[in-house]
């Protein structure tokens, strides 16, 4: 029933209100079905992944970040059993999983967790990356790789690319949020290594992240005169009250 419900969802309008809680009703009674019939997920942990990941796009379309995040977790939980049984870097939905539990996270507010799974998210899509790249060359050295598998290939190499690239730029705007500027720095220049090593100095996201950079220094040196002003004062202030206290002894009658 768990395919059927997903199969169906994609017919569902789901711009409508009325549709969207008809395609939620249909995916969280099937997932009920199913949990009951294994409750351990392993059997076709594939057909749990797609249920749960459907239902928290739902979740998230009608404004319940709260309990989209649930079935996302559900959703990684589920995809993470499947990858158990596959090569390191070949489950390519990890990735944007990952990348989507982040948002969620810093949609609300929590910036530490946030800040773990965009770790997830650079970590996972590099393995996608590596496993993807090292496909391509074995292929291309053997020369039996059709024209159509080499482009289906190279799409998913370089959206796992760009899921790498959105990773760091994210744990970058994690830290800046966390007042972290010079660990964002960090985040966004590496960022910026694989933007021009892949795609040139001209790429949209090159001129964006070269900006990031700029306002994060910026921020950076305003957080640093900050700090020094503030300790200034407290100096300030320390021998201003030791010079009353003196100035009090000494008035001090005998």
């Amino acid at each position: 029933m768990s395919k059927v419900a997903n199969d169906a969802v994609s017919v569902f309008d789901l711009s409508s209100a009325e549709e969207l809680e008809s395609a939620i009703k249909l995916l969280e009674k099937s997932l009920s079905i199913f949990e009951e019939c294994d409750p351990s997920m392993k059997k076709i942990p594939n057909l749990f992944y797609d249920t749960y990941n459907n239902t928290a796009r739902c979740f998230n379309l009608r404004g319940d970040i709260d309990t989209s995040l649930l079935y996302l977790l559900k959703a990684r939980e589920s995809i993470m059993l499947l990858a158990e049984s596959q090569s390191p870097g070949s489950v390519t939905p990890i990735p944007e999983l990952n990348f989507n539990i982040c948002n969620a996270y810093i949609y609300m507010g929590n910036m530490q967790k946030a800040l773990e799974y965009a770790d997830y998210v650079v970590d996972s899509s590099q393995l996608c990356v590596s496993f993807y790249h090292r496909k391509l060359s074995e292929e291309e050295e053997k020369e039996t790789l059709e024209k159509e598998e080499q482009e289906n290939l190279s799409i998913i190499y370089v959206g796992q690319l760009n899921l790498n690239i959105h990773g760091l730029q994210t744990k970058g705007q994690v830290y800046e949020k966390m007042k972290c500027h010079q660990e964002a720095v960090g985040q966004y220049e590496q960022a910026l290594s694989l933007v021009e090593e892949n795609f040139g100095n001209s790429h949209k996201l090159y001129i964006e992240l070269k900006q990031q950079i700029q306002e994060a220094l910026i921020s950076q040196k305003a957080q640093n005169y900050t700090g020094k002003q503030d300790s200034a004062n407290k100096r300030a202030g320390s021998f201003f009250d030791d010079k009353q206290e003196k100035s009090a002894k000494a008035k001090r009658p005998q």
